[in-house]
Order: structure tokens, then C-alpha cells, then sequence
């Protein structure tokens, strides 16, 4: 009996690591979500992942679970930022208005 030496690596790769955990939220998580709307959420926050994933890779953490939580909140806060800006602009509009009805 010889022996079979396996050339490659033995550790699965961060992007396999990270596609089998989305895939595995997508299977398990997303069914049990019962808001249609959580799970149309839940979907957009997998397209970010996957268009985010070289930067998830690069980041030193060393779980993807951890990874796609940090990249969901940095989506979050920016989701957050758009919309107080854009809140800010109807204020001071309608701070205008009443201004300009006022004179």
C-alpha cells in the first residue's frame, strides 16, 4: 500500500468560508424570518456582502460572520448618514417656507 501524498492547501479559503456561511443564512436564517419585508432586507444585505467580499477578505477578521456584521453596520451608518442628510434639507425647506409665508 502506498502512501497518497495531497499537495494544496487544507484550510478552506476566506471566500469559500464566507459563501458557505451566506449560503447557509440563506438556507437556515431567511426562511424563519416571517416579515416579507425582513426578508427582502435580508437579501440586500446579501448583495452588499457579495459585492463587498474582497473587502471582507482584506480585513484581518478572522471569521466571516464577524466580518459581514461589521460591513452590515458600516452599511447601516451609511444608510443612516444618507438619511439625515436628506432630512436636514426637507427641514430647512420647510423652515424656509414658513418663513417666506410669515412675511
Amino acid at each position: 500500500m502506498g502512501l497518497t501524498v495531497r499537495m494544496g492547501r487544507l484550510t478552506p479559503s476566506f471566500r469559500r468560508l464566507l459563501l458557505a456561511e451566506i449560503e447557509r443564512l440563506y438556507k437556515r436564517f431567511r426562511p424563519k424570518l416571517r416579515d416579507p419585508r425582513l426578508q427582502k432586507t435580508f437579501d440586500a444585505l446579501i448583495k452588499e456582502w457579495s459585492k463587498e467580499a474582497p473587502s471582507m477578505m482584506m480585513s484581518n477578521i478572522s471569521t466571516p460572520l464577524d466580518a459581514m456584521n461589521l460591513l452590515a453596520n458600516v452599511h447601516t451608518m451609511a444608510e443612516l448618514d444618507q438619511l439625515s442628510g436628506e432630512l436636514q434639507k426637507l427641514q430647512d425647506q420647510a423652515s424656509l417656507t414658513r418663513e417666506l409665508k410669515e412675511t
